[in-house]
């Protein structure tokens, strides 16, 4: 089984990173989303658990972030909160992944000018590498925490359709470097990644999905084949 810190090499900075695993947690929030709907949630700090209606998810807290302020607060640094320890185990291994590989964004406790698009693409980029399978924002007004989730109950979805889509939106939507893009997910679900000089392939068993690139880069088209 890929784990997220996999994919991480040396000389990655944080955009590389976004840029890898982005497309992994845009595809685990839908999944979160089927089964939560429009639900919002409880939190029992006491039981670590973001309770909903219908489910209770088993939650680790990342981070926090004052919108006022535009400042994010990673939970590791938590000395006048009093975070529970058992609950910071996926935030101290993104602060010690920010150590390893030089990512000030990780290992800096405090981080300004950020804003809730921002905060959405820290968590974009740190929730794969912990192998989380969904992270939620809890909005408590100015302040909005958040948390990932590792649960069985967030379906898995492996239909080749939905990876082009999935694939498509997050490099329209996002400026990253799409065939590393396509690299980093293709990886993280587990298949094959086969490069080439104007299109790369993800491959599972008889299946793939092709995509084109231009010289410059960019997405020329994109073939499932089933």
């Amino acid at each position: 089984m890929v784990k997220g810190i996999d994919i991480l090499e040396k000389k990655d900075d944080f955009n590389d990173i976004f840029t890898k695993t982005g497309t992994m947690a845009y595809e685990r929030q839908q999944n979160l989303s089927e089964v939560i709907g429009e639900n919002n949630c409880e939190i029992n700090f006491e039981d670590g658990l973001l309770v909903f209606p219908d489910n209770e998810f088993p939650m680790q807290i990342i981070g926090s972030l004052s919108q006022k302020e535009e400042k994010w607060s990673w939970a590791w640094d938590n000395d006048d909160v009093g975070f529970p320890q058992i609950l910071l185990e996926d935030v101290n291994k993104i602060k010690k992944i920010g150590e390893e590989y030089n990512i000030p964004e990780f290992s800096n406790s405090i981080l300004t000018n950020v804003n809730i698009d921002v905060a959405h693409i820290l968590l974009m980029t740190v929730a794969p590498l912990v192998d989380a399978d969904a992270y939620y924002a809890v909005d408590a007004g100015d302040l909005i925490l958040f948390v990932t989730i590792h649960s069985d109950e967030i379906p898995t979805n492996e239909d080749l359709d939905k990876f082009s889509h999935n694939y498509n939106d997050f490099q329209i939507d996002y400026p990253v470097n799409a065939r590393k893009a396509l690299k980093g997910y293709t990886i993280l679900k587990g298949y094959e990644f086969v490069d080439r000089e104007d299109f790369s392939m993800a491959k599972t068993g008889q299946q793939r999905v092709i995509v084109g690139f231009s010289d410059r880069g960019k997405v020329t088209n994109i073939q499932t084949m089933k």
